[in-house]
């Protein structure tokens, strides 16, 4: 089974350690109010969940007032959550844009800081595994990528597995280049496995429990959660076909081919996008994933379906966000 952006498990314990996460301000695809009227300062009393502290950031001014802009059919202030990896090979989410952005060469093509979605992974009708994703930044210029996958509904009585996934990544140039990364996979197959990137030498150390090899990388290897957010700077930048060498945790690097499918309006619990449509046909084998990237909030995919070797549909869905600003072109 296949790590990195598509994973199979998810929502994170610890959720509900905000005693206002049930309050309508935090955003789980309804219309909301405000969380932290008080200038977003955590209450007496409450462990601070993400928006709690995300929100003593201000917020960027539009058209110079500093009133948010609210999404078209809600009145929630703005912000996403995070999502995963591959679903007996599948799926993804991410990222944020109402907090200060990542400085990229050209100032229009830029990354949110930090951001938290959360997803729900989903095959014949039924939903088996949540995943939550965030994005956060860390020292010396790094940024810190996390995805925590868990099974749901009535999997998780059968199943006891959980996925993470950890990447730290940071600008060359223009470039993203990632420096760690790390997967686990606790449960009756548990499995653990590190790389570390050496940008001197060009070479990708990995290291697991049992064994311990490097491979040689070219510039612009990504491991198999930065490149979601390559992926999501290079359609700001129109590009339409895309391909990625990634080192995945396996004796030989992968190589990603994304080509566009065009665009569509796509539902989802946060409202209706318009999307772009990005599919990756998997080497030696017929499954293929699609991704739906909405423009409107910087090309975040909001949907991702993946398709098995016998024809199955999986999709992981965006559920929450919280960090990026709807933004209509």
């Amino acid at each position: 089974m296949e790590s990195g952006p598509f994973s199979v498990i998810a929502a994170e314990a610890g959720m509900a350690t905000c005693p206002r996460q049930r309050d309508p301000g935090h955003l789980h695809g309804s219309a909301s109010v405000a969380h932290g009227r008080a200038g977003g300062v955590p209450q007496a009393g409450c462990t601070p969940c993400f928006r709690c502290t995300s929100r003593l950031v201000p917020p960027p001014l539009h058209g110079g007032g500093s009133r948010r802009r609210p999404l078209a059919s809600s009145r929630w202030p703005v912000p996403l959550r995070r999502a995963t990896h591959a679903a007996a090979r599948s799926i993804i989410v991410l990222l944020a844009l109402s907090s200060p952005v990542l400085a990229a060469a050209n100032p229009a093509e830029s990354l949110p800081e930090r951001f938290e979605a959360t997803f729900e992974l989903r095959a014949k009708g039924a939903t088996f595994a949540r995943t939550r994703w965030s994005l956060a930044p860390g020292i010396d210029g790094r940024y810190v990528s996390t995805s925590r996958t868990e099974p749901a509904g009535m999997f998780s009585l059968i199943r006891d597995e959980t996925r993470t996934e950890r990447s730290e990544w940071t600008f060359a140039g223009d470039r993203l280049q990632p420096l760690a990364y790390r997967y686990e996979r606790t449960g009756r197959k548990s499995r653990t496995i590190a790389i570390t990137f050496d940008w001197e030498d060009n070479v990708a150390r990995h290291e697991s429990p049992d064994a311990a090899w490097k491979l040689p990388v070219p510039d612009g290897t990504m491991d198999k959660f930065s490149y979601v957010f390559a992926l999501m700077r290079d359609l700001g930048r129109g590009e339409r076909h895309l391909e990625y060498t990634i080192a995945d945790g396996g004796r030989r690097l992968g190589r990603y081919v994304l080509t566009g499918i065009g665009e569509k309006r796509i539902e989802t619990a946060l409202g209706t996008f318009d999307a772009v449509g990005m599919r990756r046909k998997h080497e030696r084998s017929p499954r293929e994933t699609t991704f739906w990237c909405a423009r409107a909030l910087g090309y975040l995919p909001v949907k991702i379906v993946h398709i098995e070797r016998d024809g199955t549909p999986v999709t992981l869905d965006i559920q929450s966000l919280d960090g990026i600003e709807r933004r209509e072109p």
